[in-house]
Protein backbone atom coordinates (compact mmCIF):
# COMPACT_ATOMS: atom_id res chain seq x y z
CA UNK A 1 0.00 0.00 0.00
CA UNK A 2 1.29 3.61 -1.06
CA UNK A 3 -0.01 5.33 1.51
CA UNK A 4 1.63 3.45 4.53
CA UNK A 5 4.82 1.93 2.86
CA UNK A 6 6.63 5.02 3.87
CA UNK A 7 5.86 4.04 8.04
CA UNK A 8 7.90 0.60 6.88
CA UNK A 9 10.61 3.07 5.85
CA UNK A 10 10.47 5.02 8.96
CA UNK A 11 10.61 2.15 11.12
CA UNK A 12 13.54 0.37 9.29
CA UNK A 13 15.47 4.54 10.00
CA UNK A 14 14.72 3.88 13.38
CA UNK A 15 11.99 6.26 13.63
CA UNK A 16 10.50 5.73 17.21
CA UNK A 17 6.85 8.04 16.94
CA UNK A 18 4.76 8.57 14.17
CA UNK A 19 2.47 12.03 14.21
CA UNK A 20 -0.29 11.88 12.11
CA UNK A 21 -2.63 14.67 11.11
CA UNK A 22 -5.55 15.09 9.13
CA UNK A 23 -8.46 17.84 8.34
CA UNK A 24 -11.91 16.71 9.72
CA UNK A 25 -15.73 17.45 10.02
CA UNK A 26 -17.23 17.57 13.24
CA UNK A 27 -19.93 15.58 14.58
CA UNK A 28 -19.86 16.44 18.36
CA UNK A 29 -21.47 19.47 19.39
CA UNK A 30 -18.29 21.03 21.32
CA UNK A 31 -15.94 20.85 18.07
CA UNK A 32 -15.99 23.85 15.61
CA UNK A 33 -14.34 25.23 12.55
CA UNK A 34 -10.55 25.51 13.84
CA UNK A 35 -10.66 23.17 16.77
CA UNK A 36 -7.98 20.95 17.23
CA UNK A 37 -9.21 17.37 17.88
CA UNK A 38 -6.50 15.20 19.77
CA UNK A 39 -7.00 11.41 18.89
CA UNK A 40 -7.20 8.97 21.45
CA UNK A 41 -8.95 6.15 19.62
CA UNK A 42 -10.47 5.30 16.22
CA UNK A 43 -13.11 3.43 14.00
CA UNK A 44 -11.78 2.32 10.65
CA UNK A 45 -15.08 1.35 8.82
CA UNK A 46 -12.69 0.25 5.37
CA UNK A 47 -10.93 -1.79 8.16
CA UNK A 48 -14.01 -3.82 9.11
CA UNK A 49 -14.69 -4.67 5.24
CA UNK A 50 -11.22 -6.22 5.19
CA UNK A 51 -9.48 -3.01 3.64
CA UNK A 52 -7.02 -2.91 6.09
CA UNK A 53 -3.19 -2.42 5.31
CA UNK A 54 -2.78 -5.30 7.33
CA UNK A 55 -4.45 -7.84 4.94
CA UNK A 56 -2.03 -10.99 3.77
CA UNK A 57 0.96 -12.49 4.88
CA UNK A 58 2.14 -11.02 7.62
CA UNK A 59 6.08 -9.99 7.61
CA UNK A 60 7.29 -10.45 11.28
CA UNK A 61 10.11 -8.47 10.77
CA UNK A 62 7.68 -5.24 11.31
CA UNK A 63 5.47 -7.32 13.94
CA UNK A 64 2.73 -9.78 15.25
CA UNK A 65 0.23 -11.09 12.93
CA UNK A 66 -2.75 -9.90 14.94
CA UNK A 67 -1.60 -6.17 16.32
CA UNK A 68 -3.85 -4.87 19.83
CA UNK A 69 -5.27 -1.71 18.74
CA UNK A 70 -6.33 -0.51 21.83
CA UNK A 71 -4.48 2.16 22.74
CA UNK A 72 -3.47 2.76 19.59
CA UNK A 73 -2.46 6.68 20.59
CA UNK A 74 -0.20 7.00 22.87
CA UNK A 75 -1.68 8.51 26.48
CA UNK A 76 1.45 10.17 27.41
CA UNK A 77 1.93 12.13 24.06
CA UNK A 78 -1.73 13.05 24.52
CA UNK A 79 -1.57 14.42 27.94
CA UNK A 80 1.71 16.61 27.25
CA UNK A 81 -0.07 18.00 23.68
CA UNK A 82 -2.60 19.47 26.77
CA UNK A 83 -0.51 20.26 28.61
CA UNK A 84 1.77 22.34 25.96
CA UNK A 85 -1.95 23.75 25.09
CA UNK A 86 -2.40 25.46 28.49
CA UNK A 87 1.15 26.52 28.77
CA UNK A 88 0.43 28.53 25.19
CA UNK A 89 -2.83 29.56 26.38
CA UNK A 90 -4.59 27.71 23.44
CA UNK A 91 -6.70 24.92 25.82
CA UNK A 92 -9.97 26.04 24.69
CA UNK A 93 -9.54 25.43 20.84
CA UNK A 94 -8.27 21.49 22.14
CA UNK A 95 -10.28 18.86 23.16
CA UNK A 96 -9.64 14.71 22.82
CA UNK A 97 -12.33 12.53 20.56
CA UNK A 98 -12.77 9.76 18.59
CA UNK A 99 -12.08 9.75 14.92
CA UNK A 100 -13.76 7.96 12.11
CA UNK A 101 -12.20 7.17 8.77
CA UNK A 102 -14.91 6.62 6.09
CA UNK A 103 -13.70 5.18 2.14
CA UNK A 104 -15.06 8.22 0.68
CA UNK A 105 -14.46 10.20 -1.82
CA UNK A 106 -17.50 11.75 -0.87
CA UNK A 107 -18.90 13.54 2.78
CA UNK A 108 -21.01 11.62 4.29
CA UNK A 109 -25.05 11.65 4.00
CA UNK A 110 -26.55 13.52 6.74
CA UNK A 111 -28.11 10.08 7.83
CA UNK A 112 -24.75 8.16 7.94
CA UNK A 113 -23.15 11.30 9.80
CA UNK A 114 -25.82 11.46 12.20
CA UNK A 115 -24.93 7.23 12.68
CA UNK A 116 -21.47 7.76 13.22
CA UNK A 117 -22.58 10.77 16.39
CA UNK A 118 -24.64 8.00 17.22
CA UNK A 119 -21.39 5.24 17.62
CA UNK A 120 -19.63 8.04 19.73
CA UNK A 121 -17.33 9.66 16.89
CA UNK A 122 -16.82 13.28 17.17
CA UNK A 123 -14.82 14.03 14.14
CA UNK A 124 -14.75 12.25 10.51
CA UNK A 125 -12.47 12.25 7.68
CA UNK A 126 -10.66 9.67 4.93
CA UNK A 127 -7.37 9.16 6.02
CA UNK A 128 -4.74 8.85 9.05
CA UNK A 129 -6.22 5.02 9.89
CA UNK A 130 -3.77 3.18 7.24
CA UNK A 131 -0.99 4.60 8.95
CA UNK A 132 -1.74 4.44 12.15
CA UNK A 133 -2.49 0.55 12.04
CA UNK A 134 0.69 -0.08 10.05
CA UNK A 135 2.67 1.97 12.82
CA UNK A 136 1.83 0.34 15.80
CA UNK A 137 1.75 -3.03 13.73
CA UNK A 138 5.53 -1.74 13.67
CA UNK A 139 5.57 -0.85 17.18
CA UNK A 140 5.87 2.72 16.83
CA UNK A 141 4.29 5.26 19.37
CA UNK A 142 1.09 7.45 17.78
CA UNK A 143 0.06 11.05 18.29
CA UNK A 144 -2.64 12.30 16.26
CA UNK A 145 -4.13 15.67 15.94
CA UNK A 146 -7.42 16.09 13.65
CA UNK A 147 -7.85 19.73 12.76
CA UNK A 148 -11.64 20.57 12.54
CA UNK A 149 -12.36 21.99 9.36
CA UNK A 150 -16.31 22.08 9.29
CA UNK A 151 -19.89 20.34 10.88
Amino acid sequence: NQTTFPVRVFKLLGVETLIVTNAAGSLADGLRPGDIMIIKDHVNFPGLVCMNPLFGPNDDKFGPRFPAMSGCYDKGLRSSAMEIGKQLGVSELMQEGVYAMVGGPNFESIAEARLLHQLGVDAVGMSTAPEVLVAVHCGLRVFGLSLITNK
